[in-house]
Order: C-alpha cells, then sequence, then structure tokens
C-alpha cells in the first residue's frame, strides 16, 4: 500500500546503512578464528534470530502477502 512505502523504504536504507557496522566484528571473528567459523556462527546467529522471531512475534506469519492472496 502507498501510505507504506516511506516506512518499507526507511527499513531497506537502514538495512544497507548499517551493514558496515555488521562486517566490523564479523571480520575481526573471521581474523581470530578463520572465516570459515566466522561464517558458521553467523549463521548459527542468523538462524537463532529467526527461531526467536517465530516464538516471540508468532503474528508475523499471519501478514497479508497482499493482492487477495491467502497468507
Amino acid at each position: 500500500k502507498e501510505e507504506f512505502r516511506g516506512r518499507i523504504m526507511s527499513i531497506l536504507m537502514m538495512t544497507f546503512g548499517l551493514m558496515p557496522l555488521g562486517m566490523m566484528p564479523m571480520s575481526a571473528l573471521a581474523e581470530y578464528i578463520g572465516i570459515d567459523v566466522a561464517f558458521i556462527a553467523s549463521a548459527a546467529l542468523l538462524a537463532m534470530s529467526m527461531v526467536a522471531l517465530d516464538h516471540f512475534y508468532p503474528e508475523l506469519k499471519r501478514i497479508n502477502k497482499g493482492h487477495g492472496q491467502e497468507a
């Protein structure tokens, strides 16, 4: 919907703007324990975050996909 465009664009810009801040600890981790382990740790953290989102915010599963499609 048009009224949410500004909110969505701000989230998109924050994603790209904050990416370098996330790379700082990732690069330090890769320097000390190796890039393979750093990527595995990053993937595990992402997976745990998704499980936590699913657990604490189950209503996100019911977000309407729009254009008359069932959620």
